[in-house]
């Protein structure tokens, strides 16, 4: 089943009366399926981060469809693409992103806050994620007390916390040695199997391979 469909997707930067555009990207047509993971990989400046943007709903695109789960989203105002983003799609970021006066718990139940989810569906939620990312004995530590690779696990838990359908992970082992990175891939891949789509950026090839397809992109546009 596809849960991501983009037709004909362009992204400008600058006015069309402006002397310098930039076109990030061009008429780039994707489906990508659920339970897979998928490897965007391309130049510094190749439009990939872009791409990643917009399917995060943290950008739009100047023209072209997106459907997420069925849904053409790419026109929605901001308020209905927000929830849309809180709901249906998680992050993990190379910099973690956490919040370091906060514990782990805390951390991974940031997304939560505005939900009607109750107190024991919350704590019952967090500590079930943090088993799974094998984190159950940090329940009360913050992030300067946790390893790289234990900062990322909660990343991925917190990412993990409204059962979205899409996880973006945005060059997820970059700040990893070689051993902390092949565990986290492992933790990824075996995240696709749970109905869910996966789309990493990455530049490492060995990164890439954990993917059941890669996307390679040059100059705003989709090559293979």
């Amino acid at each position: 089943m596809e849960s991501i469909r983009v037709f004909n997707l362009c992204k400008t930067y600058g006015k069309k009366d402006e002397r310098i555009q930039v076109h990030a990207l061009k008429n780039v047509t994707l489906s990508l399926e659920t339970n897979k993971i998928y490897a965007i990989m391309g130049h510094s400046g190749s439009g990939k981060s872009t791409l990643m943007h917009i399917l995060g709903l943290l950008d739009r695109p100047s023209s072209g469809q997106y459907f997420l789960n069925n849904r053409d989203v790419a026109k929605l105002s901001d308020r209905q693409q927000a929830h849309i983003r809180n709901r249906e799609v998680g992050f993990v970021f190379q910099a973690y992103n956490l919040l370091p006066r906060y514990s782990v718990y805390k951390n991974v139940e940031m997304p939560l806050t505005y939900s009607q989810v109750s107190s024991a569906d919350r704590k019952k939620r967090i500590n079930k994620l943090l088993e799974q990312v094998g984190l159950g004995h940090r329940v009360h530590h913050k992030p300067n007390e946790l390893s790289g690779g234990e900062r990322q696990r909660v990343a991925i838990a917190r990412a993990l916390i409204m059962n979205p359908t899409v996880i973006l992970a945005d060059e997820p082992t970059g700040n990893l040695d070689t051993k902390t990175e092949k565990e986290i891939m492992t933790l990824l891949s075996d995240l696709k199997d749970e109905s869910r789509t996966i789309v990493l950026v990455t530049h490492e090839m060995e990164i890439a391979e954990y993917a059941d397809s890669i996307i390679k992109i040059r100059d705003g546009e989709v090559m293979e």
